[in-house]
């Protein structure tokens, strides 16, 4: 995403003043930090909601779960002062990761009614502040493995099979060989 800055700038002081229109393009803060923008998690398991600091020093975070009625402040963490857990239908399953670049957030156990849209905010000294959001769907059950899942899984198995049937020869092989020239 880009913002754009316009400035008017006056050529003359005609009655028709000419101008210059200057377009400055930079970065929005959301480039700043690394999201996992779309999360699927399945109903009983952990799903991570990553978000990271590309660079800087960061100094605190906070997730906040937007609903279509409000928006609940979930967390803050503060390297200096720890991590706060509101009161919410998710605290005691929520876990952060707090790390020096890592804003990300484990929550386990998932439910079906914490498929929603997740943000993370992070101050960094000096950089400032900035946001981006995540949105989770929860589904009932793991997705069916496709049929090339399968067909790889069938054949490194048998790979495996393969593989130990040969040394399994290889040494049945040597040792009557060895035996044989014991014998003589």
């Amino acid at each position: 995403m880009l913002c754009v800055c316009v400035f008017l700038i006056p050529l003359s002081l005609s009655l028709s003043p000419s101008l210059i229109i200057l377009s400055i393009f930079s970065p929005f803060p959301a480039d700043r930090i690394s999201l996992d923008k779309h999360v699927k998690g399945y109903l009983g398991n952990d799903v991570k909601l990553g978000c990271k600091l590309l660079n800087g020093k960061l100094t605190q975070f906070q997730w906040l779960l937007v609903k279509p009625e409000n928006t609940v402040t979930l967390l803050v963490h503060n390297p200096d002062h720890g991590l706060s857990i509101h009161e919410t239908p998710l605290k005691g399953r929520l876990e952060s990761a707090g790390t020096a670049l890592d804003a990300s957030i484990t929550i386990k156990d998932v439910q079906m009614n914490d498929t929603g849209t997740y943000t993370c905010e992070v101050s960094s000294f000096p950089d400032g502040y900035f946001r981006g959001n995540v949105t989770l769907t929860v589904l009932d059950h793991p997705r069916p493995l496709s049929s090339g899942e399968v067909v790889g899984i069938v054949t490194a198995v048998l790979l495996f099979v393969l593989t130990l049937t040969v040394v399994a020869y290889i040494i049945i092989v040597r040792k009557r060989s060895v035996h044989c020239i014991y014998q003589k």
